[in-house]
């Protein structure tokens, strides 16, 4: 069987790699404050589990939110050209920073699906650091929203842990589970993830 999870290594060039992580580390960008990585009115809040972090959206419901897209849309345009998946429309585009996390105990943090529609899930890694993301074998591929009981009670296996690495992407369907994990070794973590395949009318 085909994988369906597509791991692709410096998919822009160094000099573009580095300009995207020298703006979003720069003091004058602007990160807010996310209490937890997860909506925390839907699952658990428990700390170690749905973590503190930042964010900076860039593109929500088909819409630009923010003046720092037009840097990353080349980007978005080149994984567009790659023809990974069958629809390749821009639905969400956020930015996710964690900090280094030494004494968190979990292996991996909440398990779920980022949106309740047919879609693929891309994230690009902007720095080398610890904190792989878990890519788990169990699905909703329902995209059923209703899901709060079933990962709360679900022993999730691991299907693929993918290392952050600076300038990489990694692909895959967006019925698959799929977590960060503790960052205990870097200063920070720092990816963009993307949603493809809106089911809106107005593409990007």
């Amino acid at each position: 069987m085909t994988d369906d999870i597509i791991e692709i290594e410096n998919v822009i060039g160094k000099t573009y790699q580095k300009t995207l992580l020298e703006r979003v580390t720069d003091k004058q960008f602007p990160w807010y404050l996310n209490k937890h990585q997860v909506s925390s009115d839907m699952f658990t809040t428990d700390n170690d589990y749905n973590p503190v972090g930042w964010n900076h959206f860039l593109f929500e419901e088909q819409k630009i939110i923010s003046p720092m897209f037009d840097i990353f849309h080349p980007l978005v345009m080149t994984i567009q050209d790659l023809e990974l998946f069958p629809n390749n429309s821009l639905e969400r585009m956020r930015l996710n920073l964690n900090e280094r996390a030494r004494d968190n105990p979990q292996e991996h943090h909440l398990p779920h699906i980022d949106s309740w529609y047919e879609h693929w899930n891309v994230i690009y890694y902007l720095n080398d650091s610890s904190g792989e993301t878990y890519i788990f074998n169990e699905t909703n591929k329902d995209y059923d929203t209703n899901d709060q009981d079933y990962v709360a009670n679900t022993k999730f296996t691991v299907r693929r842990k993918i290392t952050p690495k600076q300038g990489k992407i990694v692909a895959f369907p967006g019925f698959y589970y799929h977590s960060s994990s503790p960052n205990r070794e870097s200063p920070y973590r720092i990816l963009l993830n993307i949603n493809f395949g809106s089911p809106l009318k107005n593409v990007v």
